[in-house]
């Protein structure tokens, strides 16, 4: 366990903080490379697809979609649940349990999902990817025909490249086959309230299967224990644009110019977000934040409704306690934000959860200003 700092910060401090960067940096080479080469290997097949035309078959392992007699996909848990919202917004719980269940129990829902499709005059564009030899791939969006369809990976290079034209170094990344998140991180150091040493970054996600939109965020980092949260939210693209044809193929050129538009964004946003007049105001934001203290009973008040019971009490429990090591020593908003920044790294969080707690503890810093 580190030395907890009664004392005025030293030199060695400083030291110490630049060793901790240095660690995470060379931890987080690996993942971020990883979830980058997944991206960008990474193009969905689409297609756009007539309701009324779909036919769904189950077999002992899986449940197969059919247009025609040369489209066929498999589905995905995320597409499925996107698929299953539509037949039945209210009984999503109960299809999820069928395709789960017995064989028959698959041909039920088979059967369910043709019929009600079957009366549908809706239309929907399937993003899937792979293929099996045999024409068949695996859906993973199951979407409106309103989706705009973006191609994240030249959006994600200018990323990349915006990050390290600023100094950013590769931080940390996490991808899952429906989304992803990537941070890069500045080196230099900064010092907002005596002994608190931090450093910021920037961070992209995004998904192209839908329940994600392309997000770029600002963060900083407690270099003592890593603690990381989300301090501004710079850019949120929704995935939401004109009716798609029927041929896909018509709809090649809009995407590249919605692409060639987030990616523009993308290269704007990334240089103003490190900027060092945004970052000496993020400063004076946490400098602010060290000095206002706070009681556990009012310390995460503006979130009470963000949090569950649990959550809450958990948090309470954790400012209230001893640790001055993960936490900043005093009871101050800082160290309510970093409570719940703390939290976000429990290793049982889904990376949705994990980032909303990032978010809750820049809110504390926001709100403390």
């Amino acid at each position: 366990m580190e030395q907890t700092i009664h004392r005025a910060p030293g030199a060695e401090d400083r030291a110490l903080a630049v060793r901790k960067l240095d660690e995470a940096l060379r931890r987080g080479m690996g993942r971020a490379t990883t979830v980058v080469e997944r991206v960008m290997s990474t193009l969905p097949h689409d297609a756009i697809v007539r309701a009324s035309a779909a036919t769904f078959t189950a077999s002992d392992t899986a449940l197969t979609m059919h247009v025609g007699a040369d489209n066929r996909w498999t589905f995905h848990p995320h597409a499925f649940g996107q698929v299953a919202e539509v037949c039945a917004s209210k009984g999503t719980a109960y299809l999820a349990a069928l395709r789960e269940g017995e064989p028959w129990q698959r041909t039920m829902l088979a059967n369910i999902l043709t019929e009600t499709l079957h009366h549908s005059t809706s239309r929907h564009l399937v993003r899937a990817v792979g293929g099996d030899g045999n024409g068949v791939r695996e859906a993973r969006g199951f979407l409106s025909d309103k989706y705009k369809r973006i191609d994240s990976r030249p959006v994600v290079e200018a990323f990349i490249q915006g990050a390290r034209a600023l100094g950013g170094e590769p931080y940390d990344a996490s991808g899952m086959d429906t989304r992803h998140n990537i941070k890069f991180i500045r080196t230099d150091i900064r010092e907002p309230a005596p002994g608190e040493y931090v450093a910021f970054g920037v961070e992209q996600s995004s998904g192209d299967f839908g329940g994600v939109a392309h997000q770029i965020r600002r963060f900083v980092v407690r270099l003592w224990c890593l603690n990381g949260a989300t301090v501004e939210d710079l850019c949120r693209a929704v995935h939401l644009g004109s009716r798609l044809s029927d041929e896909i193929a018509f709809s090649d050129r809009t995407m590249q110019l919605d692409t060639a538009a987030l990616v523009s964004a993308t290269e704007d946003v990334v240089k103003a977000s490190l900027a060092p007049a945004n970052i000496d105001a993020e400063c004076a934001r946490i400098g602010a934040a060290a000095a206002k203290h706070v009681d556990v009973k009012r310390a995460f008040g503006p979130l009470a409704a963000s949090l569950t019971k649990a959550e809450l009490e958990r948090a309470q429990e954790a400012f209230s306690g001893p640790d001055v090591v993960n936490l900043p020593e005093a009871p101050t908003v800082w160290r309510a934000s970093n409570v719940l920044s703390l939290m976000a790294q429990r290793s049982d969080l889904a990376p949705e959860r994990r980032e909303d707690f990032e978010r809750y503890a820049g809110a504390l810093l926001k709100a403390a200003a």
